[in-house]
């Protein structure tokens, strides 16, 4: 059995969608690309702040692993998280809602 629900969001129309329904206890993880490092892209909402934190990513493509956190930063709305994601995102979107 999953410990934990995950699905696919395969485009960057979905992901803004997501982060509009995004609640307390759910998340979303994407892959992407900070200052020429790969990173992992962690968004999160809280009484409508948004938080997005970013982090190197190592490791392999089949096992990938989190580094060390590269930047933390709040946003007051959809629209300045989805900006900010849009940025560092490849035009293929590879992300998660958890």
């Amino acid at each position: 059995m999953a410990m934990f629900y995950e699905r696919r969001i395969g485009s960057f129309p979905v992901l803004e969608r997501e982060l509009q329904h995004l609640d307390s206890d759910a998340g979303i993880r994407a892959l992407g690309t900070f200052e020429d490092r790969p990173c992992f892209i962690f968004v999160t909402r809280f009484v409508g702040m948004y938080t997005a934190m970013v982090y190197e990513r190592g490791g392999t493509k089949k096992t990938p692993t989190v580094g060390k956190r590269i930047l933390a930063k709040e946003f007051g709305s959809r629209g300045e998280v989805a900006t900010f994601l849009k940025a560092i995102m490849p035009r293929k979107v590879e992300a998660y809602l958890y």
